[in-house]
């Protein structure tokens, strides 16, 4: 692929190939760490974070639409995602983990550890630019500054 003739495809797969990967920016845990230091994740609190991260996303959004030679320069991650997958809705069995009951049966270990069955759905939000794209860089941890001081 690093031969495509697809610029973009060929860029994305040289990096890979030679290992200089985009750098992270975790936009939902700076933001997270703004209104809820602690963690306790309280709803109003977790709503705060919610409002300031789509903020955040829609004010960098807007950056790299406004001109076309920033298309690709920032790379976006969101997803809302659970710690353990469950027997439900599975597509095999290895995303399930099975424990053996006194009696001899396997089951999900979701249904013998209310731990795990408590363990609440995480939301994510990155994003990735070039380590050498100090404009971009600046612009992300700026929009982020700006937000977090707007939310508050």
């Amino acid at each position: 692929m690093a031969e495509a003739e697809d610029t973009l495809t060929s860029s994305l797969a040289t990096r890979l190939r030679d290992r200089k990967l985009y750098k992270c920016v975790d936009i939902r845990s700076r933001v997270s760490h703004a209104f809820d230091p602690e963690g306790k994740g309280e709803p109003e609190r977790v709503a705060k974070i919610d409002t300031c991260c789509a903020k955040v996303n829609a004010k960098l959004t807007e950056w790299v639409n406004d001109d076309a030679s920033r298309n690709h320069r920032i790379l976006f991650d969101e997803a809302k995602r659970s710690p353990y997958k469950d027997a439900v809705g599975s597509i095999g069995p290895t995303e399930r983990i099975n424990v053996k009951t006194d009696g001899g049966k396997f089951v999900d270990l979701k249904q013998r550890s209310r731990v795990v069955a408590n363990l609440a759905d995480f939301t994510l939000f990155r994003v990735y630019h070039d380590r050498s794209d100090g404009e971009s860089n600046a612009v992300i941890d700026g929009i982020i500054n700006g937000e977090v001081e707007a939310c508050r």
